[in-house]
């Protein structure tokens, strides 16, 4: 039987004998013949590669009109990841952590922004917005599989001018694999530690006119069991109320089954595209209510559907494109909120209530609550440009949203059900769904949308772009949004940029109308979020094998929303603003075709601006080395080590800052075994860091990150 020292000790020899071969052998790697190359883009190359993410239009990375990342199908081959967080840990200041009220759902925090449903970061899926209608984030524990995604393009700061609705701190183009123009099969397994399995199937060919491709991906894992909470909310309980019920000390429940089906058509004029995700038997990490819950699960499933019609001819010189889609979630959430034979105080309405208790009820079987819902976006839009020779190319477009959510619940506690009273409750549910005591009336919102943008090529070397865009909501009003974009190249190495953008976030039907809710309470006279953020980003080619670039920048974000105690609970309010200011830097070095090098980093300072407090959770101090090289013929190595550093906590919390931490990831492939297979080792968490992420106080000791892992991989290509 291998032990865990046993194991990291081994993991530590191969980590060190790499480490020596690697300063070894690095010189030698750069002045091999590049007759088996893998790094085939050179610096240049790279600066040159087309995102579109930036004004919708195809620009290079250099003269975007914005700070951009781009990660391409083969750095994620090369990192080995297994899903999309995994690869966004890379992107110069991007912090994904672990949300502390939320399911331990990934939280993306840029430039000090975040919340613990993530909804300032704008998530796209082939250009098309993925987002739950009741948090306005993510759907609840998205993770989409990394091997289905031909490329990711980034921004670092606001997009709204482009976007709209939160795309306020950043947003991310996640573009899935498609046809080629050659008919291809590909098809993948891994497996390794908490039980993990998964596979990969891809295929693209020609059906008549209609280039057509399939991607099928499966993630299972049941999770790392040493991830051990020590005390939870029900700890505090047994102590006040003479039980003995808590599940702590326990595992943090992490384990899930996903499935993602991609199905995309296209011919001359039109493509079209239908893509499936779900994840099933999914655990609800520390529980609903911060009390582990080993035994209920959560399902969720998305489906989309998007049609586009772009005619081979322009209208008097305008290239048009119309586009519509749907997109549907459905949440069927299930919590055990508090264990088995609890005691809490309840309240009059029926609900928890610690301040002004009615009485104090014993639950059988636990604190039951079955929130479930099912929302729809629909999207109809329009685009259309024209390039001109005075050096004008513009972009006009129109569209429309329908955003819905229909809500469901099951519970056995709450208004309607329980007045205090009661000595005792059974498991026998409630359903309140369509009463006036479920959790969310049913909501539904639409959105106008009107934007304008001019690329203005004021000279050989310098280009201007403008650009605005007018939301009107249905709940709310309406909302303008600009960006201003000078983009310099001052000579052939070196590119400077100075870039402002406005952004703005709309209030989520939750944060709107929540009620009936222990926790949170909606406000519907809430105001969207708003920020403006100036930049000052620069890149330069030392070398033909040195590439470096930083960009500073500074915001004020105004009527950020937060959940604040009042007399009815802690309700929605916009409660504060919020100012930050940081640099982010990259620097590549590639000596030969055969290796690279890149590290970047970020500081940032953000603070609340009335009290002057520094933003709790956020990193001050992070950083990333990523190391490709081929060691040996057919031999691939990659070793990704990330830092953080300097996260504070809310003012309240009297804990000691949360510890810093470095984790080192190894990934080692073997290409072309026999002709079209590939075999891979990962290593993840290499010297099994005790690395956390920040949790609330009565999960005193923060939430312990995957330790060490090891996984096997087999790809075949036909």
């Amino acid at each position: 039987m291998v032990t865990g020292s046993t194991r990291v000790a081994l993991m530590r020899s191969l980590f060190l004998g790499v480490l020596s071969a690697f300063t070894n052998n690095v010189v030698a790697a750069a002045e091999q013949e590049p007759s088996d190359a893998i790094f085939n883009l050179s610096l240049k190359e790279l600066g040159e590669l087309k995102v579109s993410i930036a004004t919708g239009t195809p620009n290079s990375v250099a003269n975007a009109p914005a700070v951009t990342s781009v990660i391409t199908a083969n750095d994620i081959a090369n990192l080995g990841a297994r899903t999309l967080d995994e690869v966004l840990q890379t992107v110069p200041g991007l912090y994904v952590s672990l949300s502390h009220a939320n399911r331990l759902d990934t939280v993306y925090s840029m430039r000090g922004l975040h919340s613990s449903n993530s909804p300032h970061v704008l998530l796209l899926l082939d250009g098309n917005p993925v987002q739950w209608a009741l948090t306005g984030g993510r759907p609840f524990l998205y993770r989409l599989p990394a091997n289905i995604v031909e490329r990711i393009e980034v921004i670092r700061g606001p997009g709204s001018a482009l976007y709209g609705s939160d795309a306020f701190s950043g947003v991310i183009n996640v573009i899935t694999k498609t046809a080629t123009n050659e008919d291809a099969a590909e098809m993948g397994v891994r497996a390794g530690s908490f039980n993990s399995r998964d596979v990969m199937l891809n295929y693209s060919g020609q059906l008549g006119a209609w280039r057509v491709s399939t991607l099928f991906s499966s993630l299972a894992t049941d999770g790392d069991d040493r991830r051990v909470i020590q005390a939870d909310t029900q700890t505090f309980l047994d102590y006040a109320y003479g039980t003995n019920v808590s599940q702590a000390p326990g595992p943090l429940q992490t384990g899930y089954h996903v499935y993602d089906f991609h199905l995309k058509a296209s011919s001359e004029t039109v493509s079209a595209k239908f893509w499936y995700w779900t994840s099933r038997d999914t655990g609800n990490g520390s529980g609903g209510a911060q009390a582990l819950d080993p035994y209920t699960k959560e399902q969720f499933s998305s489906y989309f559907v998007d049609l586009q019609h772009a005619p081979v001819q322009p209208v008097w010189g305008w290239q048009n494109r119309i586009k519509a889609s749907y997109f549907n979630h459905e949440a069927d959430s299930n919590f055990t909120l508090l264990p088995a034979g609890a005691r809490v105080p309840i309240g009059a309405d029926g609900n928890i209530d610690f301040a002004n208790p009615a009485g104090v009820t014993l639950f059988s079987e636990g604190v039951i609550g079955k929130p479930s819902g099912v929302s729809e976006d629909v999207f109809l839009d329009w685009i259309t440009e024209k390039s001109f020779s005075s050096g004008h190319a513009l972009r006009l477009s129109g569209g429309y949203r329908k955003q819905s959510l229909d809500s469901r619940e099951w519970k056995n506690f709450g208004p309607g059900i329980l007045d205090g009273t009661q000595e005792s409750v059974d498991g026998s549910l409630v359903d309140v769904s369509n009463t006036e005591y479920v959790f969310l009336p049913d909501s539904e919102r639409e959105i106008y949308h009107l934007t304008f943008q001019d690329e203005w090529q004021l000279s050989q070397n310098l280009t201007f772009t403008g650009g605005v865009r007018y939301d009107n909501y249905s709940d709310f009003g309406g909302t303008t949004n600009p960006r201003l974009a000078l983009v310099w190249d001052a000579k052939q190495a070196l590119t400077a940029k100075l870039l402002y953008g406005s952004a703005f976030r709309a209030p989520s039907f939750g944060e709107l109308f929540f009620q009936n809710n222990p926790s949170n309470i909606g406000n519907p006279d809430l105001k969207p979020e708003k920020i403006d953020t100036l930049e000052l980003a620069m890149s330069y080619q030392v070398t033909e094998q040195l590439q470096t670039s930083l960009n500073i920048y500074r915001y004020t974000a105004e009527n950020l929303i937060e959940y604040i105690t009042t007399l009815r609970g802690a309700q929605a309010s916009n409660a504060r603003d919020q100012e930050g200011e940081g640099i982010e830097f990259e620097v590549s070095w590639h000596p030969g075709s055969r290796f690279n090098v890149s590290l970047n980093g970020a500081w940032q300072k953000s603070y609340d601006t009335d009290t002057g407090y520094k933003i709790a959770d956020a990193p001050a101090r992070q950083a990333t080395l990523l190391v490709n090289w081929a060691i040996a013929k057919q031999w691939l190595l990659n070793v990704n080590t990330r830092w953080i550093a300097g996260r504070g906590r809310i003012a309240t919390d009297t804990r000691p800052e949360i510890d810093d931490y470095s984790l080192t990831d190894l990934h080692l492939v073997r290409t072309d075994v026999v002709h079209g297979l590939d075999l891979g080792l990962r290593v993840t968490n290499v010297f099994d860091s005790d690395a956390r992420d920040p949790s609330v106080d009565l999960m005193a000791e923060d939430f312990p990150l995957e330790g060490d892992a090891i996984w096997l991989e087999a790809s075949y290509s036909l």
